[in-house]
């Protein structure tokens, strides 16, 4: 991308670009992965969002019912989630994360940050608040999301 006066959707393009690549590069950077993908998303939904019915959490992970089952079986095996019967829908399950699924979640997103810790540690001060200076726009303006899904 030029610098000198890129248009908005180059600067939105460079955005998507980096926000798909940041993610990829620091797990592919993290030398002891606990879980898959899968599992740390859905894992993350439960540590942010609480104890949800499967069928919401298949919803907002955008898979199939049978899919988010599978995940949530192989973390109820592991003891990282509890699932009981779904008081308001007795066909349904609820699921949330236990404790030793939010020690798990939690050393293993450190793990993958640690890179980045790094590098932001190694910037000068006039960098560090430029990049906090862009967090604070994008934070502003709700591209980053609220930190709890809406389920």
């Amino acid at each position: 991308m030029s610098k000198e006066h890129p248009s908005s959707l180059d600067m939105a393009n460079s955005l998507a670009m980096l926000s798909a690549k940041l993610p990829r590069t620091l797990r592919a950077k993290d030398a002891a992965p606990k879980l898959t993908i899968a599992e740390s998303s859905a894992l993350s939904v439960l540590i942010h969002a609480g104890a949800i019915n499967l069928g919401k959490l298949a919803e907002y992970e955008q898979v199939t019912p049978a899919s988010i089952s599978r995940t949530i079986a192989v973390l109820k095996k592991r003891g990282l989630v509890s699932k009981i019967k779904d008081k308001t829908d007795g066909r349904g399950a609820v699921v949330k994360a236990t404790g030793l699924g939010v020690q798990i979640f939690k050393e293993g997103h450190k793990r993958k940050l640690a890179p980045l810790v790094d590098w932001i540690d190694q910037l000068p001060e006039s960098d560090r608040t430029r990049l906090l200076g862009v967090i604070d726009i994008l934070d502003a303006a709700g591209v980053l999301g609220s930190p709890k899904p809406k389920i």
